[in-house]
């Protein structure tokens, strides 16, 4: 679950060994051992090593086992395995070539449902929402990979009616990396469809739902890391 500790660990053991060897070595001879201990020199470098190792750990203080940390450390509420291990950096570049270029990655402002959508003939009202990972030139000559819903940042904007009973699959994308889900503000009960909506590539899940509540709603991926899925592009606007 948090493997990169283990190579943490390996870095911080090999790294500590490799600066005890230089000092070591820097301590046997004469010039360098008094260049090394004057003032000058030694205080500004334990203020250095003090700020530095302090970098590494800051990302453990935030409120309980949240944090958005360098090296791609994510981590999620309540002790959930990272999303954004270190290796899908690598996994982009292997697989930059698979996803879709979209020349415009916005949503039409104008797209806004005239109309709540309707039922079908069993008075279930459907919903097929694709998370997908593509590619959008942010200026010229500058991409950006954005994660989305239907391949566009916001989202569709979803429309329905008070009492309707709703039933949204998601289906993610086969060329995405990472797992994702939909959470839903206007649908009442814990995760907002979130936990019944986690899908790897390729993968579809479908969860019914009753709309109890008026109102305007956000809705958005709850895959940890969520402020990376969320900064990535997955949200959108449900109006019930």
């Amino acid at each position: 679950m948090y493997n990169y500790l283990f190579w943490e660990a390996i870095s911080a053991v090999i790294g500590a060994i490799s600066l005890v060897s230089i000092l070591i070595f820097a301590f046997r001879q004469k010039e360098i051992r008094k260049f090394l201990l004057n003032k000058l020199f030694y205080i500004p470098a334990i203020i250095l090593v003090i700020v530095f190792f302090s970098g590494l750990i800051s990302n453990r203080t935030y409120p309980p086992n949240f944090a958005m940390p360098p090296f791609m450390h994510s981590e999620a509420m309540g002790g959930m395995a990272p999303s954004l291990p270190f290796n899908k950096i690598w996994d982009f570049f292997k697989n930059s070539n698979n996803f879709e270029i979209v020349s415009d990655i916005g949503t039409d402002p104008n797209e806004v449902p005239e109309k709540p959508m309707n039922p079908d003939s069993d008075g279930i009202v459907r919903f097929n929402i694709t998370a997908k990972e593509v590619i959008g030139e942010v200026a010229p000559d500058i991409y950006f990979n954005y994660w989305t819903f239907n391949g566009k940042a916001p989202g569709p904007m979803l429309r329905i009616k008070e009492g309707d009973t709703v039933e949204l699959s998601l289906t993610n994308d086969p060329t995405s990396l990472h797992n994702h889900n939909i959470d839903l503000h206007a649908v009442t009960g814990p995760g907002g469809g979130a936990t019944l909506t986690n899908v790897a590539p390729g993968e579809t899940k479908t969860f019914r739902w009753k709309a109890l509540n008026p109102g305007l709603y956000v809705y958005h991926c709850a895959t940890a890391n969520v402020s990376t899925h969320n900064a990535n592009g997955q949200y959108g606007l449900i109006l019930v």
